[in-house]
Order: C-alpha cells, then structure tokens, then sequence
C-alpha cells in the first residue's frame, strides 16, 4: 500500500507532540493510518482464493465423466474413504502431505500414522467428475495466491465452499506405479508469447523439498502421488477371469539323464527318481491406481495347469499368499519306471515342462475400520509344472545295434 507523503508527515509531526495537544480529529487519523498500514502489512503474506484464469476461454469445455459401474473399482469408488496422499518423488525424503489449518499451505512431512492432517478425503462432483480434496475438518485443499504475488501459486486449505480452484482430475501417472497426476482445473498456463487454443495447459502439482508447486506436467516422478487407503483389508472373494485374455506358455525347465546297463538274459524292470524339482511360482501384480494395506497372512487359491489347460477351480488348488510373490518347490514324487530289456544299455532322458500363465483377477476387500467395500484388478501370474516326457534309447549289447523309443508322458503323484 502507498502511503501518501503528506500523511506520513502529519504522523511524524504530530508523533513528536505531546498528547494533551493534540486534537482528537487528528488522533482518529493516525489512529486510522497505522491501522491501515497494520492491514496492509498483513495482506502481503495472506493466501487469497484465486480468479478464473483468462485463459480458460481457450480450453475446451470439460466433458461429462460418468464413473464406471462395473469392475475393477475407480477412483470414484474411493470416495469417503480417508487417504494418505504421498509424493513418489522428495527430494527431502519426506512425502506424506500435511495440512496445516485453515489459511496455511500445505507441506510434505515424514510418515505418522497418529496425524490428522496427513488424513484427506475425495469427493466427486456429480456433473463433471471432477474431484475434491478436503483435509480432515472437511475443508477444500485448494490452490491459491499470495495477496503480493498473484502469478504464484499455491496448494493450500481455504475457509469457504467455491471449488473454483479446488476441482481436480486425478490423471494416470506416466512414470512410478500406482500413481495419480494431481491436475487443477483452474490454475493455467500457455507455452509462446500468447495464449491460444492449442497452447493454454492445466497446471498440475509438484513437490520442491518440503512445499508444494504448480507447474505444466513435465513427465517427471516428483509430479506424481500415491492414494493409500487408510484401513487394513481382507478379502471377501477372488475371481479369476480365464477368458481369452488368459495366457499359457509351454517352457522347457530341465533335463536329466540316467544311463542303465542290463547284461543279462532276462529283462529287468526298474523305478528311478531325480532329486532336481520344478519350481512353482505365483505372483499378484495388482492394476488400480490406488494402494491398499492387505493383511500379508491371507492365503488365496490360484490357478493352475490341468488336462492341457488353465483351471480356476481354487478350491483345490495350492494356497499362495495375497498381493507378494512367492516360489514354491513341487514337492510330488518324480518316480519313473524303465523297462531295460536282456543284454541291453538303456540312456532315458526325463525332460520336464513348466507352464507359464497369466490370468486376470478381480478381488473383493473389505475395510476391517471402515467395512467398506472395493474391488482390485490385478493380474496373477504363475509357473506350474505337470508334465515329465521320458525318452529311452536302447543299445543292443551283443550286436551294437540302436534304438530309440517315443516319448513318454509321466505325471507326478
């Protein structure tokens, strides 16, 4: 605020004057002055809301976002859940974002699981899908400025109900997993010495150290956010979708040889075994965007190889752990049984497949605080191993001469 010179020497004059002389019409005024510079002092390190950007007439008008009814679920079945909102890239180390009251912007601070303000929840707004944040007095997490600096802008927790400024897209992250690009709505920019149609962009979030920033997306992690549910999970029910989108891929794992020599004139029947045993392997790559605390003691059917094919019957199949990958050692008898004939050197060779799957899943959890409900998709992928092929090649002792006989399918008991 400029202040008039003729004021400010009418306050240092009438500042140097006893107070009995003064006149009370010039009290009043420097009374009124100081007040008014008080104010303006303070104004220069609020926040206010922001104005709708100029720009805003060269965007396209947002299109209507219907949620999803069906399956998986989408940000939009997260609303009312409390979240931890987390930077996937500080360069402080600490990316869990934190409120700071009305009024105040909000910072990244480490991890504490006994801080409300590390607590946020989303709503959507119905008409155009566009998402609100509010901290946890149920205020909007909104962009602003500072009073002296309108062009900066800021991520801070506003005291009023306009969501101009507090409207988001949560877009898909294209660097780290699991991630959120958080875009405002409001705040823009243009690339050139004008804005156009084909240049004005939406700002999105960033983190510089500790404080939050607004910039164009520049495909970089540290403008990229976790949505963590905060609540311990079970799991009601899996479903695996063995459609044409399911895969099976026959791999070779090992071999192994025995060499059997019988050198008298009656056949000989023999069981051999290998130590080497196939290993089974399973592994949950879940797809939503949004991350979830599963309980890691949950087992779940999986599914596997049987009759030339993919089975989804879980009931009897082997119970792997949940949301990790695991590897598991076949633990069937590998016995084979040879025929070494009179006078006959037998080489067998025990070859041993494996079955590579891929299979997409959907799981039902359940909010153990919360009771709610959501649905992940993910897909399960998983080595099983059935098929043991034994080859025989028989050499005649007495004449030298060589045979070999077809393949043979063994399957572990």
């Amino acid at each position: 605020m400029k202040i008039k010179p003729m004021i400010i020497l009418l306050m240092i004059v009438l500042t140097s004057c006893s107070k009995e002389t003064l006149d009370e019409s010039f009290k009043q005024t420097i009374a009124s002055a100081e007040k008014s510079l008080k104010l303006d002092s303070l104004s220069l390190d609020t926040i206010i809301p922001i104005k709708e950007s100029p720009y805003k007439k060269f965007l396209e008008k947002p299109k209507t976002i219907v949620p999803l009814a069906d399956n998986p679920s989408t940000i939009y079945d997260i609303a009312g859940f409390p979240i931890n909102i987390i930077a996937k890239e500080s360069s402080t180390g600490q990316r869990f974002l934190t409120s700071q009251g009305v009024g105040n912007v909000l910072v990244l601070q480490g991890e504490n699981a006994n801080d409300l303000n590390q607590r946020f929840s989303l709503q959507i707004m119905p008409l155009t899908g566009y998402v609100l944040i509010k901290n946890v007095e149920n205020k909007l997490v909104s962009a602003g400025t500072y009073a002296s600096q309108p062009d900066n802008h800021v991520l801070y927790v506003k005291d009023e109900t306009s969501t101009l400024g507090a409207s988001w897209s949560f877009l898909p992250g294209q660097i780290t997993p699991s991630s959120y690009i958080f875009q405002n709505a409001d705040v823009l920019g243009f690339d050139g010495p004008e804005p156009t149609p084909i240049n004005v962009y939406n700002k999105v979030i960033g983190t510089d150290g500790n404080n939050i920033y607004f910039d164009k997306y520049r495909n970089q992690a540290r403008q990229e956010f976790e949505v963590r549910l905060i609540d311990d999970f079970v799991i009601d029910e899996i479903q695996y979708i063995n459609d044409a989108t399911a895969t099976l891929n026959q791999v070779p794992d090992f071999t192994v040889n025995w060499t059997y020599t019988n050198g008298t004139s009656v056949q000989q029947s023999i069981t051999t075994n290998f130590g080497q045993k196939a290993s089974k392997t399973s592994n949950f790559n879940t797809q939503n965007t949004f991350t979830t605390k599963v309980n890691t003691e949950i087992k779940v059917g999986v599914p596997f190889f049987a009759n030339g094919k993919i089975s989804t019957e879980i009931s009897g199949s082997t119970q792997h752990t949940y949301g990790t990958s695991e590897t598991t050692e076949d633990t069937r008898d590998y016995n084979i049984p040879i025929l070494v004939p009179a006078n006959t050197r037998v080489v067998a060779t025990a070859s041993v497949t494996r079955y590579d799957m891929n299979v997409k899943y959907i799981a039902t959890l359940r909010g153990l605080n919360t009771n709610k409900i959501i649905k992940v998709a993910g897909v399960w992928n998983g080595v099983d191993c059935t098929d043991i092929n034994i080859t025989t090649q028989e050499t005649n002792l007495l004449t030298n001469e060589v045979k070999t006989k077809k393949a043979i399918k063994v399957i572990p008991n």
